[in-house]
């Protein structure tokens, strides 16, 4: 099938310098393609396809946010468990010092603990570089939530004695 098209003339000019060197039919095909296989897409995930696919997507994420939380706050009781007093201490305090920070933005308990004492984490069970970013934050979120459970139980037992 053939098209008519219309080319304005200082762009026809400058094609006709290289129309040796030049495939136009083939360019405007290619170029014919891409924005079709764009538009069907889009026509794809219309309305009530794309809110199926975003509900979808949302439910997922807040199940790998919840297991990485849950994970964080078991490895993070664990290690406060083993800590030194030192250790734990500067987590909590750099935590307490940070919490308003912290809670409206959970990447900053992904920063703060890579501050903290290098050592003592090494040996604790974590999301790596090669992980989403939302599975690090949640779990280092949970983390600092479990130390702080044995942090505060150390805090009430003090007042006790």
């Amino acid at each position: 099938m053939k098209l008519t098209l219309y080319v304005p003339d200082a762009l026809f000019d400058r094609l006709e310098k290289y129309r040796d060197r030049i495939n136009a039919s083939a360019i405007l095909q290619r170029s014919l393609e891409r924005e079709l296989t764009s538009l069907e897409a889009a026509d794809q995930f219309d309305g009530e396809n794309l809110d199926q696919a975003v509900e979808r997507l949302r439910a997922e994420k807040a199940v790998v946010e919840g297991e990485s939380r849950e994970r964080g706050q078991a490895e993070g009781m664990t290690w406060a468990l083993k800590a030194s007093y030192g250790d734990l201490s500067w987590c909590a305090t750099a935590y307490l010092r940070n919490e308003t920070k912290i809670k409206r933005n959970p990447a900053a308990a992904y920063r703060l603990i890579l501050k903290g004492p290098r050592q003592p984490f090494q040996e604790v069970d974590h999301p790596t570089k090669n992980d989403p970013l939302v599975e690090r934050e949640a779990f280092w979120m949970g983390f600092i939530e479990g130390l702080m459970r044995v942090w505060e139980r150390l805090e009430q037992s003090e007042e006790q004695v």
